[in-house]
């Protein structure tokens, strides 16, 4: 148990007494707040122990963003897990310098699949860069069939 554990949890411990205190007239004493905080990384600790690590995937290729060659540039992507009943997505527009000139972060709730996923993270990307008055030269998605199918509708 770190140092940095038992502060952060007595912080938090010391911070929730004070809100019940203020909001409901709960009154804990130091010797209390000290109890739970024992028993709060006792806890943690214990199901720390128990958890099953599984190793990362590396199926998934941490990728380098390249600057447009001019004009700006639109990145879009998706994130969703199997039995979670929403997905976030993300848009960012650069310039040809690198620079962040507007983001886009959503979640979306439904079930999707990764491929639908990514193509809303598209639509999205597309409708935000058009609110914002910008106009693109370059988009980019990591999803390789959306890729595909958007080229091949040229």
């Amino acid at each position: 148990m770190s140092d940095l554990e038992v502060f952060c949890v007595l912080a938090w411990s010391i911070w929730e007494a004070q809100n019940k205190w203020i909001h409901h007239r709960e009154f804990f004493s130091p010797l209390t707040i000290l109890e739970n905080v024992g028993r709060f990384l006792g806890a943690y600790h214990s199901y720390d122990k128990a958890v099953v690590r599984q190793p990362l995937s590396t199926s998934c290729e941490i990728g380098v963003w390249h600057k447009p060659t001019i004009g700006l540039k639109l990145n879009v992507d998706a994130a969703c897990r199997p039995g979670v009943e929403f997905i976030g997505i993300g848009a960012c527009i650069r310039d040809s310098e690198g620079i962040v000139l507007a983001c886009l972060a959503r979640r979306m709730f439904g079930r999707f699949s990764p491929h639908l996923a990514e193509g809303l993270a598209l639509r999205e990307g597309l409708a935000f860069t058009r609110s914002c008055g910008f106009k693109l030269n370059s988009v980019k998605s990591d999803a390789a069939n959306l890729v595909k199918a958007v080229n091949e509708s040229d």
